[in-house]
């Protein structure tokens, strides 16, 4: 049983990492954006 949940486990960690990988460059590029049209 844990061997199967094992593996889900890491691959929803995974998928969550790249998830929030994903939401922080968004909110760089909002800045730099938003940074551009101000200056």
């Amino acid at each position: 049983m844990s061997a199967l949940v094992q593996p889900a486990t890491a691959r929803t960690g995974i998928a969550r990492r790249a998830r929030t990988r994903v939401v922080t460059f968004i909110i760089l590029v909002v800045i730099v954006c938003c940074l551009v049209l101000l200056s």
